[in-house]
């Protein structure tokens, strides 16, 4: 079989670059989830019982860790790569 290598898948992987808008437009999802975790925390009484401000923390090193990688991916510091199977 041409696609199996000594009992193994072999995948083909293409190199599949971002386009450079997608993380731009992401901010547009990402920046006002941030704003609105943040009202909720520091300006609602239910907000910060129901969040805390140590998950605010947890969410926003999600979010900003979310944003670096699709600039990552977008500026082609990282490949984004695809298999044949999708």
């Amino acid at each position: 079989m041409e696609h199996m290598a000594r009992g193994y898948f072999l995948f083909v992987v293409r190199n599949v670059q971002l386009p450079r808008w997608v993380p731009w437009c992401a901010q547009l999802i990402l920046l006002p989830l941030w704003l609105w975790l943040t009202y909720c925390v520091f300006l609602t009484e239910r907000g910060r019982a129901d969040l805390g401000i140590g998950n605010w923390i947890l969410m926003s090193l999600v979010l900003a860790v979310v944003s670096y990688y699709l600039f990552l991916l977008g500026y082609r510091k990282l490949p984004a790569g695809l298999d044949d199977e999708c």
